[in-house]
């Protein structure tokens, strides 16, 4: 639902928590940003995926016209997994 906030880390953690998942495939077009982690920064939500991925999941972003902090982001959670960030324009 529409309201403003980005969250990535609940979401890409419901996603993870179908163990039989083994390569996610995350989309965005902002930061993370929602209260679904303890204060909502790019690093709380970057932790929840992280501490999510008990299957080691592999995780591959695209960046739908990311720049700035929200490009960073991507980039980590993708290096984090073993996964690759794609710049989409």
């Amino acid at each position: 639902q529409t309201i403003g906030g980005t969250g990535t880390g609940p979401a890409t953690a419901v996603a993870l928590a179908e163990r039989d998942n083994h390569t996610i495939v995350l989309l965005s077009d902002g930061a993370p940003n929602c209260m679904g982690s303890s204060s909502g920064s790019t690093e709380d939500h970057r932790q929840m995926i992280n501490a999510a991925n008990l299957q080691r999941a592999i995780i591959h972003c695209f960046g739908i016209a990311a720049y700035g902090n929200c490009e960073i982001f991507l980039r980590n959670v993708a290096a984090d997994s073993g996964g690759r960030y794609f710049s989409v324009p």
